[in-house]
């Protein structure tokens, strides 16, 4: 299999993250990253062997699951390039996503979904792009779609 560039892989995660959502199996939802009840699940069903058991697979069953901007990427990135354990789970999730994604690109993400519009002390705009994509999209879940589609447009870049 060829090797994909990190581009190619920020695209690949953003179309996994996008269908899950269209499917309804991950519910945007403010303030969460991954919902806790998914984590608890997931402890109490392996608590034997949870150190060794991939959650690569357990995700594939995944009903539904609360989750922010980052969240819907932390669990799309284990869906398709990781191979975290349970037991070691958000942690792994989140490396490999900020490896893949970059911080500032992450915390872009995550600004423009749960809208933090950016401001001086004065109450100035200083990110007019992102506090004009906020407004744009006040519904979560159509934000969280939106954001998903423009990191797919822009090569796995969000640009507001």
């Amino acid at each position: 299999m060829k090797k994909l560039t990190k581009s190619q892989m920020r695209v690949t995660i953003a179309k996994d993250a996008l269908a899950q959502l269209r499917l309804e199996k991950y519910v945007a939802t403010k303030g969460t990253y991954i919902d806790q009840n998914l984590l608890n699940t997931l402890n109490f069903k392996y608590k034997e062997t949870y150190e060794d058991k991939q959650a690569q697979p357990e995700l594939e069953n995944l009903k539904e699951c609360r989750v922010c901007a980052k969240g819907a990427i932390y669990l799309s990135t284990v869906r398709k390039f990781n191979d975290a354990t349970i037991c070691n789970f958000s942690t792994q999730a989140e490396i490999k996503a900020t490896s893949i994604f970059g911080e500032n690109n992450l915390t872009k993400i995550e600004s423009a979904f749960e809208e933090w519009t950016s401001q001086d002390t004065k109450g100035n705009d200083t990110n007019s792009k992102l506090n004009k994509f906020i407004n744009k999209y006040p519904n979560k879940d159509v934000r969280l779609e939106k954001i998903l589609l423009n990191v797919i447009r822009n090569k796995g870049v969000f640009k507001p």
